[in-house]
């Protein structure tokens, strides 16, 4: 038996076993795999937002069309390349304490995971910018949302800060019964 993935040992074993199959899934891979399927993203609205989406990588413009997702998977870390129509978004996600940490571009986020029957969704606990944690009372508001069936892992993300507006959003589905080779 493999040893448990980062989001099993996040979750805990009942946790994730309450999961939908597809996050399941998904979360239980190890090694490199390749996954193509479809992605909306949206722009963000003001001149700041769109340079805080340069700085951490995310999506800049409006596009809707085919995603290539490519995961290298360890025990101890995940490597995330999102290949939007319009750009590449990459991270790379860690377990400290409980809490998945995504890096991404300048930004460093730890994420408290939720589980349930029907998705597995993210709360932002912390963020550190540049290395300097952000004050509770600027945070970002994040959704973060996995769910699916048994071949398709959905997912919906929207990063929103106080006053700048929405920095991130984008929202799709891989098709987890059609592996690409690289």
């Amino acid at each position: 038996m493999s040893p448990p993935t980062l989001y099993e040992r996040a979750l805990g074993p009942d946790a994730y076993a309450r999961l939908p199959l597809a996050v399941q899934r998904f979360h239980r891979l190890g090694g490199l795999h390749v996954f193509a399927g479809q992605v909306r993203t949206c722009a963000p609205q003001s001149r700041i937002s769109r340079l805080l989406a340069r700085c951490l990588g995310t999506p800049r413009q409006d596009s809707q069309g085919r995603l290539h997702f490519e995961l290298q998977s360890s025990p101890d870390s995940e490597q995330w390349t999102r290949r939007f129509p319009a750009q590449t978004m990459r991270s790379k996600l860690t377990l400290e304490q409980s809490l998945i940490v995504e890096r991404l571009g300048a930004a460093s986020l730890r994420f408290r995971l939720c589980a349930s029957e029907h998705s597995l969704t993210m709360e932002l606990d912390s963020l550190s910018f540049l290395g300097i944690p952000c004050p509770r009372w600027l945070l970002p508001q994040v959704f973060a949302e996995e769910s699916g069936q048994a071949d398709a892992l959905h997912f919906k993300v929207r990063a929103a800060l106080p006053v700048l507006g929405e920095v991130a959003h984008y929202e799709g589905y891989l098709d987890l019964d059609r592996e690409r080779a690289r």
